[in-house]
C-alpha cells in the first residue's frame, strides 16, 4: 500500500495528539518525507512525521515556527475502522542527537540456510550490495524502527523491519524465498535477533491413521528439529545459533495435486538450550508466511509477548491453516501465547471453535507435544 492510502486517516487521527490550543496556536502535519511500510498483520509504522506549531504572537512581526519529527506505528482498529497511533512505540527525533550505531544484515536462503552474495539491500534511503558471505554492512544506523528491503536474481524480493536499539543492535537476518517455490506450497521462515539463541519451528498437521504418543496427536503429524520430514511437511533448515531462518515447508504427498485436507496449527517454541538467558522470544521475531504464488504474509509477536518469563518453554502459537477439501488454503492468525511455566494446552483454545467443528479451530495441542520433547 502506498503512504497516500493512510494521509487522510492518519491525519484525522494524529489529530488526537495535540493538547488543547490557545487560539493562537495552530498545528500543521507534512507527511511529503514520510515512509510508510508494514510491521505486523494489523499495524503500520509512518516514519519522518512532520508536525509544525505555529505561534501567533502579536507582540511579534511574524509567528514561530516549532518542528518536530517522529516516527509513529498505528494498529488498525475493527470497530472504527480507522489506524488508531501506538503512543507508547512514538520514538521523537531530536536533531541534536547524532547516535547511531553500524548494522550488519545478512541475507540467506530460507530454504537451504546458506548465504545469498550480491544481494540487494536497502534500508531506510540507503543502499548496499551484500559480500560473498551474504552480509550487507550499514556504518550509522539510528535507532527506531527500519525499514529492510532485499531482492537477488531468483528469489522474491523481500520486505522486513527492525527495531534498532543503539548500540545494542548488531545485526539481523534476512531470508529470501526462492522463485521456483511451486504454486501448491507452503513455506514458513521464522527468523529472530542475537537472542534468544535457539527459537524452534513446530508444525502440527493432518495425518490419518497415526496413533497418539508423547509426541503427536492421534491422526496428526508433528514436524520440528527432532521429526524432520513427513510426507506432507518438511523442515528445511534448522538454526540453533541466533537469527535463523528456521524454514519448513508443506507440499502435496506425493502422487496427489494437492496439499493434504485438514488443520495445521504453527508455534515457535523458546528452546534456549545454548547458553540459556533470559531473553523472550523478541518483538523483531518474524514469521513469513508464503502460501502459493499469494505474496508473503508477515507475523511478529504483540506486546503480549512481555507475559514470557524467557525461559526454557516460552510458546508463541502464530497461525493455523486450514486446507478445504478443493485445496485451497485458509489462514487463521491465533498470536497466543504460554508462558515455561503454563500448560499449552490451556492458550489455545478459542471462542470461535464451535464455529468450525469439521477441523476443531483452536482446539488443544497435547502438552506432552512439548514437555515431552527429547534434549538436543
Amino acid at each position: 500500500m502506498k503512504l497516500r492510502s493512510y494521509t487522510g486517516i492518519a491525519l484525522v487521527t494524529l489529530s488526537s495528539l495535540a493538547f488543547a490550543a490557545e487560539t493562537s496556536t495552530s498545528y500543521d502535519l507534512d507527511f511529503s518525507g514520510s515512509q510508510c511500510f508494514g510491521i505486523s498483520p494489523h499495524r503500520i509504522q509512518v516514519n519522518q512525521i512532520r508536525l509544525d506549531t505555529i505561534i501567533s504572537n502579536p507582540l511579534l512581526p511574524r509567528p514561530q515556527v516549532v518542528s518536530l519529527s517522529f516516527d509513529l506505528p498505528f494498529e488498525f482498529d475493527f470497530s472504527t475502522l480507522h489506524f488508531i497511533p501506538v503512543l507508547d512505540g512514538m520514538v521523537v527525533d531530536d536533531p541534536t542527537n547524532n547516535t547511531s550505531c553500524p548494522l550488519d544484515v545478512t541475507v540467506r536462503d530460507a530454504v537451504t540456510g546458506l548465504a545469498v552474495p550480491n544481494a540487494s539491500v536497502l534500508l531506510g534511503s540507503e543502499s548496499q550490495v551484500a559480500n560473498s558471505e551474504g552480509v550487507a554492512h550499514f556504518s550509522a544506523v539510528p535507532p527506531g524502527v527500519a525499514s529492510v528491503s532485499t531482492s537477488s536474481d531468483g528469489y522474491t524480493p523481500g520486505t522486513d523491519s527492525l527495531t534498532v536499539s543503539c548500540p545494542d543492535t548488531k545485526a539481523m537476518t534476512v531470508a529470501l524465498n526462492p522463485s521456483t517455490m511451486r504454486p501448491d506450497q507452503v513455506r514458513i521462515v521464522l527468523t529472530w535477533g542475537e537472542t534468544p539463541y535457539d527459537l524452534d519451528a513446530h508444525l502440527t498437521g493432518p495425518q490419518p491413521g497415526t496413533v497418539a504418543s508423547g509426541f503427536n496427536e492421534a491422526d496428526r503429524f508433528h514436524v520440528y528439529w527432532d521429526q524432520r520430514g513427513d510426507e506432507a511437511a518438511n523442515l528445511d533448515v534448522d538454526d540453533v545459533d541466533s537469527y535463523g531462518p528456521e524454514t519448513v515447508t508443506i507440499s502435496p504427498a506425493a502422487g496427489s495435486g494437492q496439499l493434504r485436507a485438514g488443520l495445521y496449527r504453527y508455534s515457535v517454541y523458546d528452546y534456549q538450550s545454548i547458553n540459556p538467558s533470559s531473553a523472550n522470544i523478541g518483538t523483531d521475531t518474524t514469521v513469513k508466511l508464503y502460501v502459493g504464488n499469494q505474496p508473503a504474509r508477515t507475523f511478529r509477536p504483540s506486546a503480549n509477548v512481555s507475559v514470557l518469563g524467557g525461559s526454557h518453554g516460552d510458546l508463541w502459537t502464530v497461525f493455523e491453516l486450514i486446507v478445504a477439501d478443493d485445496g485451497s488454503v485458509s489462514v487463521l492468525p491465533i498470536d497466543s501465547y504460554t508462558p515455561a511455566s503454563g500448560s499449552p494446552s490451556a492458550v489455545l483454545r478459542s471462542a470461535v471453535q464451535s464455529t468450525l467443528p469439521k477441523y476443531g479451530y483452536g482446539a488443544a495441542e497435547m502438552p506432552q507435544v512439548f514437555a515431552d520433547m527429547p534434549q538436543k
